[in-house]
């Protein structure tokens, strides 16, 4: 029998595994560019889901659901189809507020890019 580290969480003793990104991927905020969009099962017992893909190889889809949705349509109101989408900087985070079967359990979420932090924006002098 091995030891384990006893201050450990369960989270981290037993980590989530999954193909798209959740709370537990994002130390800190992430800015990333949108590759494409695809539809996908996430799970058997519902039907496909809108996903988005990022040009940064090491970040995981984004599911979109209803809250993240609306908040993509906030960052890039100049969007109409998906295809707009594509090539546009959003912010991924971790909001601890966020809620799932009646309780806070904290979940990623969708902001611009603050103008400071986008390296595409001209700085002027």
């Amino acid at each position: 029998m091995s030891a384990i580290d006893m201050n450990l969480t369960l989270d981290q003793a037993v980590p989530r595994e999954t193909n798209y990104i959740g709370k537990q991927d994002l130390a800190t905020p992430r800015n990333v560019t949108i590759a494409s969009f695809n539809m996908a099962k996430v799970s058997d017992d519902q039907p496909e889901m809108l996903i988005c893909h990022f040009s940064e190889s090491d970040v995981k889809p984004l599911i979109i659901k209803s809250t993240n949705k609306q908040l993509l349509e906030l960052a890039h109101p100049d969007c109409q189809g998906l295809g707009d989408y594509v090539g546009k900087r959003i912010e991924l985070f971790v909001d601890p507020t966020v809620s799932f079967g009646g309780k806070i359990v904290g979940g990623v979420r969708i902001r611009p890019v603050p103008a400071a932090t986008d390296p595409n924006d001209d700085i002027p002098f």
